[in-house]
């Protein structure tokens, strides 16, 4: 039935130049006539998201064929009917940043931002040299642990210190050090910076805990369960408070 079909549908439209313009307009009528909360999509956890991913999909797939207009029409539908599919603000981002229209393109950023305040692949994008910096310090944390990850870390803080991941990066390679106290100023440097962040307010969660502080750690749980319920860094903090 229904169900069944729409991973084979998802499937399809997930790779561009399997379909061809005809096959594409009939999957895009009949995605675009399906109820978000519709059974057919229930065959995957996210529920509402689902929907969204497909048109993106399919958005994509004119994308390929070189329709900038379907596109654009297909990601503003997404917006519309699911204001918390951060991918497609992102993906708006992208289009008014290649049409060289700054404010809309800061203006999507932000809102992507406000969705999904921890969005790697918009990092990538619009950040890359700071992101792909810190990704090559995670890393290296990974071989072999020294003083120039941190001295590495605090060198792109001097030179961006607009940029959250590097407080956040300096805060987890801090409470690995055991240094509490110094993780807890680099994590409340993050949520300066991203404030709804839950991976940040976790951490900060982390850290009270460590330093015996338990009512500020359930508040920082707390704050971050209510963003991120299913997250699974929240339940476990908040599995570790509960002890």
């Amino acid at each position: 039935g229904a169900p069944g079909f729409m991973p084979a549908v998802l499937e399809l439209v997930s790779k561009p130049g399997l379909l061809n313009r005809e096959e594409v307009d009939g999957i895009y009528s009949f995605v675009k006539k399906l109820a978000a909360s519709d059974k057919c999509f229930d065959y995957f956890p996210g529920g509402g998201a689902v929907k969204a991913t497909a048109l993106d999909y399919i958005a994509n797939c004119y994308l390929d064929f070189g329709d900038k207009k379907t596109y654009k029409k297909i990601i503003d539908e997404i917006i519309s009917e699911n204001n918390s599919y951060a991918n497609a603000q992102f993906e708006t981002a992208i289009f008014h940043n290649g049409n060289g229209d700054t404010a809309e393109c800061v203006r999507a950023v932000a809102a992507a931002l406000k969705i999904e305040p921890d969005f790697a692949a918009l990092e990538s994008y619009f950040r890359p040299r700071e992101f792909h910096i810190n990704n090559d310090i995670m890393k290296r944390a990974e071989e072999r642990f020294d003083q120039k990850l941190i001295d590495d870390l605090e060198a792109v803080i001097k030179e961006e210190p607009g940029y959250w991941r590097s407080y956040f990066n300096a805060g987890k390679l801090m409470l690995v050090l055991g240094a509490d106290d110094k993780a807890e100023i680099f994590f409340n440097g993050a949520l300066k910076l991203s404030p709804d962040n839950c991976s940040v307010l976790t951490k900060l969660a982390l850290c009270c805990y460590r330093m015996k502080d338990i009512e500020r750690a359930k508040n920082f749980c707390a704050r971050a369960e209510k963003l991120e319920p299913h997250n699974f860094q929240v339940k476990r903090m908040r599995a570790m408070l509960s002890k």
